[in-house]
């Protein structure tokens, strides 16, 4: 009988680790059946990952393409501003250039005639001093300045 114990005793055992033995297996089951969960999972996230770069990229390059506009138009307005301001420049100097020009004939006029009122002046004085010298000597030549004739004498 002990023998037959015994004997018993090591089936236990043999049926104890055989019941271990397939515990071991169904956790390794489990653990490849997760890890194959996961990957699967892994590998949905990367393909919507990459569908949404996907959809995102025209949204993107359409972003791009609007940036480079804006960016063109105010390059534009930029410019059109400057030849703006250089034309106001130029025509600002053109009219203060022209007020200029303007003031020194109205100066060189205003001269010209204070000029030409003295040069007048000396010349009716020199004119009046002409006279006068020429009215004293015609006098004398012509005896019209001179002392009364004779009633009788000659004319």
């Amino acid at each position: 009988m002990a023998i037959g114990l015994q004997v018993g005793e090591l089936l236990l055992l043999n049926l104890e680790v055989l019941l271990l033995l397939l515990l071991l297996l169904l956790l390794l089951l489990l653990q490849q059946q997760q890890e194959h969960a996961h990957q699967l999972m892994q590998q949905q996230q990367q393909m919507q990952q990459q569908e949404k770069i996907q959809g995102q990229a025209p949204l993107q390059q359409q972003q791009h393409r609007q940036q480079e506009k804006q960016q063109r138009e105010q390059q534009q307005q930029q410019q059109q501003q400057h030849r703006q301001h250089c034309q106001n420049q130029q025509q600002q100097q053109q009219q203060q250039e022209q007020q200029q020009h303007e003031q020194h004939l109205l100066l060189q006029e205003l001269e010209g005639g204070r000029e030409s009122r003295e040069e007048t002046a000396a010349a009716a004085a020199a004119a009046a001093a002409a006279a006068a010298a020429a009215g004293s000597k015609g006098e004398s030549d012509t005896g019209l300045g001179g002392p009364p004739e004779e009633e009788g004498g000659p004319r």
